[in-house]
């Protein structure tokens, strides 16, 4: 189960979302007596589609997967989370609920902060507003177009997205181990997890990727891009 952390100081942090930058030092301060920091296993859920919308939350450390619930189990990732990501909904709605689910990958730590307390900072700090409401309709916008692609794109496609989006924007390099397990880089994609192993077992098989066990190498990054853009 989870547990609460050593409480840190906001004003000091080094895993704030980009957008605490334009916080003044009073409303740290506020923020910082209205936040409780949670450390999370791998695999414990952060929230869960359907729950109550009281807060909003600052990733911390670690990795985390955010997806839709479907039938009989089933789960589409949208995304990953990494540290100094901010996750609230574009209204901040504290009467609505979470559309989403989010568990974490790896141990990871997040702030709860109160969304009363976020919007009250709002009403006086309109730069603080834009920002953030900017990266947080700049995420909504991305998940948008993952499930487009998920319905245009045929299954070589999808995972030559997933490849290249885990190689830039997760690992960050062409050569990386695998953090998540196969099944929910199947999910990312959206298609069962035996589809995703015979595309992986042919793109390895035709030199693009060389892949061995949880390890990834990323040999032909043009075609990858070009698998996912033509779908």
């Amino acid at each position: 189960m989870f547990k609460e952390t050593d409480i840190k100081d906001c004003t000091t942090c080094p895993f704030n979302a980009k957008a605490f930058k334009f916080l003044t030092k009073e409303e740290l301060e506020l923020v910082n007596k209205n936040r409780h920091e949670v450390a999370y296993k791998p695999g414990e859920i952060i929230f869960k589609q359907n729950s109550a919308y009281t807060h909003v939350v600052s990733f911390n450390r670690g990795l985390a997967k955010i997806y839709l619930e479907g039938y009989n189990g089933k789960q589409l990732i949208i995304r990953l989370v990494k540290p100094n990501e901010f996750i609230a909904s574009p209204g901040l709605n504290p009467n609505s609920k979470h559309y989403y689910s989010i568990s974490a990958l790896e141990q990871s730590t997040v702030c709860f902060l109160e969304t009363s307390v976020i919007k009250m900072i709002f009403k006086q700090n309109h730069i603080f507003q834009e920002m953030l409401m900017r990266d947080i309709h700049s995420y909504y916008s991305k998940t948008l177009q993952k499930l487009i692609n998920i319905n245009q794109k045929h299954r070589h496609g999808r995972i030559a997205e997933a490849l290249i989006y885990l190689s830039e924007e997760i690992y960050e390099s062409e050569d990386f181990s695998l953090t998540i397990s196969k099944r929910e880089l199947a999910d990312m994609a959206g298609i069962s997890t035996e589809s995703s192993f015979r595309i992986l077992k042919e793109l390895h098989d035709q030199g693009s990727i060389r892949i061995q066990k949880k390890h990834v190498e990323i040999l032909d990054k043009g075609y990858l891009q070009q698998l996912s853009e033509t779908g």
